[in-house]
């Protein structure tokens, strides 16, 4: 049988922790090399921490609906802590070129480190449910009945349709969201946002 990890690695715990750092008011570029140093990351280990965690916020819209079909719980009923989590989780499983069932075990594995042996009972559940179904049908669920066409970009990240618009991260959607007009997704402030941990960027 298939070992599970029993300890999550040191990559998505630096991404756990950066996101956390942002949920408290922090620059996510400027946190982001203290974080690798803490962790002692390089090369290909910090830039697959640096993706988990950017990408993660980046696209946080779809996957707090995914997560409250996975869960079967709102998603402002949910522990922050835990939502760090199951958003890393779902950016593994949906987003990025990690198999399914690396997506899930490792993603159980930070629970059980990070959140406790109970809650990572609820992620376990959550994964299995997460990795059930591809991107594409997760997209197409949730967006049903909300209007416009959401679309994967090449890269992975979120573009918006012909009309600019994101329809899983419009302000009616994630509280605070916006769209540039030049279709560039800007990320929600955080201080404007409740029950979500927006991304804050410092402009260099």
């Amino acid at each position: 049988p298939r070992q599970r990890a029993r300890r999550a690695d040191a990559a998505r715990t630096a991404a756990w922790h950066l996101l956390a750092a942002v949920d408290e008011g922090a620059y996510a570029n400027l946190e982001l090399p203290h974080v690798l140093r803490r962790f002692r990351l390089a090369g290909r280990d910090a830039a697959f921490a640096t993706e988990l965690a950017f990408g993660t916020v980046r696209q946080q819209g779809l996957y707090d609906l995914v997560i409250a079909r996975a869960t079967g719980r709102a998603v402002d009923t949910l522990d922050p802590e835990l939502m760090r989590t199951l958003r890393l989780g779902a950016h593994q499983a949906l987003s990025m070129r990690v198999p399914p069932h690396a997506a899930a075990d490792q993603t159980v594995a930070l629970a059980r480190w990070v959140n406790g042996a109970g809650p990572a009972k609820l992620v376990n559940a959550a994964m299995h449910r997460m990795t059930e179904k591809d991107r594409e049908t997760w997209v197409a669920e949730v967006t049903e009945g909300r209007g416009g066409v959401f679309e994967p970009a090449d890269d992975g990240t979120d573009r918006p349709d012909r009309a600019g618009r994101h329809p899983v991260d419009q302000p009616e959607h994630v509280p605070g969201g916006r769209v540039a007009p030049d279709g560039r997704h800007q990320l929600p402030d955080k201080r404007n946002v409740v029950g979500h941990g927006g991304c804050r960027e410092h402009q260099l």
